[in-house]
């Protein structure tokens, strides 16, 4: 079962940027607790901007 994950961890860290939607990856290797938090929380941020900014406006509102 290890040895799936593994080899699955491997495949996505080569071809992450080529799916669709490509999948960001964020190395937590060594990064604390709070800084993991930090990085997962702009990233977050980041999509959310792009979403409101790409989304048509509501003639309705």
């Amino acid at each position: 079962m290890v040895g799936e994950h593994v080899k699955f961890n491997h495949w996505l860290k080569e071809h992450a940027a080529q799916t669709e939607p490509p999948v960001t990856l964020i190395d937590t290797t060594r990064a604390a607790v709070s800084e993991t938090a930090a990085l997962v929380a702009s990233w977050i941020r980041g999509r959310a901007t792009q979403a409101t900014q790409s989304t048509p406006p509501n003639p309705l509102t």
